[in-house]
């Protein structure tokens, strides 16, 4: 028999700007309609079909937040009445209005109508206004919830002339939503289809929390600052702190982890057990750099069980089959896992980010979905599993003692400290943490702990590029900033100037 276990990873960065009660980014509202919500109605539809789902906890304060009130810097904005907008104003609606799946600008026409005209640099009326608001908020729907709701229908089918009633009654369903978002996977879970894993709270990079000289094993020729062991109590706390949260919003204490990045190495193990977690989840050349090892077993790993996610398996939804016919997509997939059949029990992990691959797909991968669970769902010999029901079901491995250093990109931790403006950003770190002074449970700690997360890094350096480089910059700044303004000190003079050069 095959035990295939999926693993949903949703995690956003923490973009709340905690003195304003403001999200700095609006992307936790945007998948929070689309995927957070979708993932879940797609196994309401199959409740044979089970998985397990990891979330960060500071996603999960996020869409707690625009319930008790926050609001987001795009929603503010939209919601300014026109004559009351600045030419930055107009300038910021602009460039985040764009910032959509290029499916479904091509889906609306009068989207596409009005790209163009931004791109000619016309001039938008108060009509093309409201059209480009009301498109923005309705494309990011998950089709789900389009099919289930006639009045979104509806819209959609007219496909323009819309009113402020109509934009800002979207604006409150999406809100209405995110309310729904913990709720729906509390109760997948208390239904047995879902188990509940969870990251580190603000999704820092663990291992290089608690020892830098870490990033040494993989790369040993990488600078690193100046800070050895002193941010490990961090460590500790993103840990303990976030299966604490969990267990409050979903009514039971997680029992693994997607550590973020799938970042591990041999001293976060003891971290893990220390704070109740007995399994954790990360990639197979992790497996293959620790000397090897059975794929398809559960491992002992200091303490701990270690799973590791299939490559191919896991990278074919995520990159691939975006492009494929929904169909010839699933059926090629359900015949990959049929071929690992053996005479005894395997475990397949598969684990991938549940939320950014599938708006490259037709429906936001409906059609894929729907195909791969129906083909899932009675197969004879293809058992879906939560992690831990996996681990229980099949034999274990050989003991992991040399347990590799590195994350799940490139079995290293390169992306996070591999170039200048990584390591700047670090010593910002660093300088801030001193003039802090002991770690405490208040506000400007916690607004610390939000700049250790590893979004801001991933940004910093050559490895990757966004449309929104510098507010990603910035946001961590501020998280920064705010941290001083709490505690009464003064910011570090470079913390006004960004890392990014």
């Amino acid at each position: 028999m095959i035990h295939l276990a999926f693993l949903w990873h949703f995690h956003q960065p923490s973009y709340h700007d905690a003195r304003k009660n403001l999200l700095r980014m609006p992307w936790v509202r945007l998948h929070g309609v689309k995927d957070y919500t979708g993932m879940a109605l797609l196994l309401e539809e199959f409740p044979s079909i089970k998985g397990t789902a990891n979330f960060s906890p500071g996603l999960l304060d996020q869409l707690l937040a625009y319930g008790q009130g926050a609001s987001d810097t795009l929603l503010l904005t939209v919601r300014k009445p026109p004559e009351a907008r600045t030419d930055e104003d107009r300038a910021f609606l602009r460039h985040n209005l764009f910032l959509v799946p290029e499916r479904q600008i091509v889906k609306y026409p009068r989207y596409g109508e009005l790209r163009e005209k931004m791109r000619a640099g016309g001039a938008f009326d108060a009509k093309d206004w409201l059209d480009l608001e009301t498109l923005h908020s309705l494309v990011w729907f998950h089709p789900l919830i389009l099919e289930r709701e006639e009045t979104l229908r509806a819209l959609a089918a007219r496909g323009r002339d819309f009113t402020p009633q109509e934009r800002d009654a979207l604006l409150e369903r999406h809100r209405s939503l995110l309310s729904d978002v913990i709720p729906r996977w509390k109760k997948l879970q208390e239904a047995g289809s879902v188990e509940i894993a969870v990251s580190p709270y603000y999704h820092p990079i663990l291992p290089l929390l608690c020892d830098f000289e870490s990033a040494k094993r993989a790369m040993p020729d990488t600078p690193r600052p100046a800070l050895g062991k002193t941010l490990a109590p961090d460590a500790e706390m993103q840990t303990a702190r976030a299966r604490q949260r969990a267990a409050e919003l979903f009514g039971r204490a997680p029992a693994g982890t997607w550590p973020s990045e799938g970042s591990v190495s041999p001293e976060t193990m003891e971290l893990l057990r220390s704070c109740g977690l007995r399994w954790f989840a990360t990639d197979q050349a992790i497996l293959e750099k620790s000397g090897g090892g059975d794929l398809f077993r559960p491992h002992p790993v200091r303490g701990m069980t270690g799973v590791f996610r299939h490559a191919e398996l896991s990278n074919l939804p995520g990159f691939i089959y975006k492009t494929w016919n929904p169909r010839d997509a699933a059926a090629d997939f359900i015949r990959r896992v049929e071929a690992l059949a053996a005479d005894k029990d395997r475990l397949v992990v598969v684990a991938l980010d549940g939320e950014n691959a599938w708006e490259h797909y037709e429906e936001n991968a409906v059609p894929f979905f729907r195909e791969l669970y129906r083909g899932l769902s009675a197969h004879p010999v293809i058992r879906t599993v939560t992690v831990s029901e996996g681990i229980a079901k099949v034999a274990a491995g050989e003991p992991i003692t040399d347990l590799w250093s590195g994350s799940w990109i490139g079995a290293n931790f390169a992306i996070w400290m591999g170039h200048e403006e990584d390591r700047r950003a670090w010593d910002l770190l660093a300088e801030v943490r001193r003039r802090l002074g002991a770690p405490r449970a208040d506000a400007a700690w916690d607004s610390f702990y939000r700049a250790e997360g590893s979004d801001w890094f991933w940004w910093f350096g050559e490895d990757y590029s966004s449309a929104q480089d510098p507010e990603f910059d910035a946001i961590f700044r501020m998280h920064l900033a705010n941290a001083c303004a709490y505690a009464g000190v003064d910011p570090p003079e470079n913390l006004s100037k960004p890392v990014r050069r």
